[in-house]
């Protein structure tokens, strides 16, 4: 393993506009490190090279150490500094003392060759007189008897894949609906990071649940989110699936991504919401308060960016009240499709939505009330707070949408 001061100077090298040569082997390997610290510092690293930088520090603490280390930038600019205005005096002393370390080795490498030669010395005149004795004092013949054969056993290994998912805890909870959490573990020595994973039902519900890193989180009916027991010395980085609201805390050295399908989200200190339902088919990132920023764009406070996969459509303003209002388990829908008011209402009472008339479900509702309420007592005050514009009815395990 190559040595971290390696990185160093290949690192303040790229700061200082230099290009390194290229080396294979070990310095090959040293100089991706450095090139992914040059992107991370200068704030160009993708989640993906965030990751690769996370499971390299983790191989040490040594290196952890110096991957912390290296993103102080008093640190850094002193070591900047260094290498432009080195001091002549103290690198005459380093190469004087390598020159001295070098005369030394070369010492204690002769005095080694030496007391080699005289146990290969000794070696060649034992074995001599061994074949001497054997060939000219032949020890008596031994009866042949059977030996007993010995097979070591061969431990049977279990074949799976190489992340195992268990199910450690199914939580209901009266009124709130409920959780199972699962724990995720990589069979791979080199992938030693185990996360936890978190779903919810409909009418499932978790509020304000911690993260490693003091940040919280909020998560909706149908939804998931995975992350690391602990989170890397470079980065912090969840996956989410349905509906996540976040509280982020700030922490320059390690910024916050939120991984949603094949979209890298980077947050800011602030309060976020994500929407990803499927049936949905448009992605809704809201900044509630602070700022996202996703791939060379930018998301304001009071904004919420839409995408179609991972093509951005439109950023458009934004209700925060509204958009966090599911976390104070309240429907707040104004002005919404009569599609997405029913397929929430779906999501959340466990229902099946039945669309009787395609035009109908673009028609704008609105609503306010409770989500502890029954699902009847809802859809009757959407019917009164919106007379004459769309019909509801609710079965066993269906709700029916029609004009």
């Amino acid at each position: 393993m190559f040595e971290t001061h390696t990185i160093t100077e290949l690192v303040v090298r790229r700061l200082k506009g230099e290009t390194p040569p290229k080396h294979v082997g070990q310095l090959s390997e040293a100089h991706n490190i450095a090139e992914l610290v040059v992107r991370r510092i200068r704030g160009h690293a993708t989640p993906k090279e965030l990751e690769h930088l996370d499971e390299w520090a983790s191989l040490s603490t040594d290196n952890r150490r110096w991957l912390q280390r290296f993103f102080d930038e008093e640190w850094l600019e002193s070591r900047v500094r260094a290498y432009l205005e080195p001091d002549l005096d103290a690198n005459f002393e380093k190469l004087c003392d390598r020159i001295n370390d070098c005369r030394a080795k070369r010492q204690i490498r002769r005095a080694r060759v030496r007391t080699l030669e005289r146990v290969a010395s000794a070696a060649i005149i034992i074995i001599i007189m061994s074949l001497t004795t054997y060939y000219f004092v032949k020890p008596p013949k031994a009866t042949s008897q059977p030996t007993a054969s010995r097979n070591p056993q061969t431990k049977n290994k279990m074949p799976g894949q190489s992340e195992e998912v268990k199910e450690i805890s199914n939580k209901e909870m009266p009124g709130k609906g409920g959780y199972r959490i699962f724990e995720t573990s990589s069979d791979d020595q080199k992938d030693a990071q185990s996360y936890n994973w978190y779903s919810t039902p409909q009418k499932g519900f978790m509020e304000n649940e911690p993260l490693p890193d003091g940040s919280f989180y909020w998560l909706n009916s149908g939804s998931s989110i995975r992350f690391p027991k602990v989170f890397g010395p470079i980065s912090r980085q969840v996956e989410v699936v349905g509906e996540a609201f976040f509280q982020v805390k700030a922490d320059r050295l390690k910024p916050f991504w939120i991984i949603i399908n094949n979209i890298a989200v980077k947050a800011g200190a602030g309060f976020f919401n994500i929407n990803t339902y499927a049936e949905e088919g448009i992605t809704r990132i809201t900044a509630v308060k602070g700022t996202l920023y996703i791939d060379k764009d930018s998301i304001l406070s009071g904004q919420c960016a839409e995408f179609m996969g991972e093509k951005l459509l439109r950023v458009i303003p934004a209700d925060g009240a509204k958009v966090s209002a599911w976390t104070k388990r309240m429907f707040d829908f104004k002005n919404d499709s009569a599609a997405y008011v029913v397929n929430e209402l779906a999501r959340w009472y466990g229902l099946i939505v039945v669309c009787k008339d395609k035009e109908c479900a673009q028609t704008l509702i609105s609503y306010e009330g409770s989500r502890d309420d029954d699902v009847k007592k809802v859809i009757a005050g959407i019917m009164t707070q919106n007379p004459g514009k769309i019909n509801l009815k609710v079965g066993d395990k269906n709700i029916e949408l029609s004009r």
